[in-house]
Formats: C-alpha cells, sequence, structure tokens
C-alpha cells in the first residue's frame, strides 16, 4: 500500500504494511501460508512479481 493519500497497491517492500511483522505473528496465528496480491501494479506485470519475489527472498525464507 502506498505511503501518500491514495493508498494504492505497490510491490513489496515499497509500500507501509509492515510486512516483516505480518510474518512473525504467525508463529501465534497457525498460518502456514501467505498469498500475495497486486491486482494494479506500479510497473510491467512481470517485473512488479519479479521485484515482489526478490523481496521476499532477501527477507524471508521462501519456497
Amino acid at each position: 500500500m502506498k505511503v501518500d493519500v491514495s493508498k494504492r497497491f505497490v510491490e513489496l517492500g515499497r509500500g507501509i504494511i509492515d510486512f516483516k511483522a505480518v510474518v512473525e505473528a504467525r508463529d501465534s496465528s497457525g498460518v502456514e501460508w501467505y498469498i500475495v496480491e497486486n491486482d494494479v501494479p506500479t510497473m510491467d506485470s512481470i517485473e512488479s512479481a519479479k521485484f515482489s519475489l526478490e523481496y521476499l527472498r532477501k527477507n524471508f525464507k521462501v519456497e
């Protein structure tokens, strides 16, 4: 989610949602899977997916 007033979608790692905190909350909630969806990417759809995947690989264990 963008930082500005629009609150539009952005790629992982570029917005205001603390995704690391969301993932850390998994231990107490029993979540097994996360699904990332971006209906309105800020760049080409494939590049957007690559950008978000790279963020996940840099910050989390990705299977």
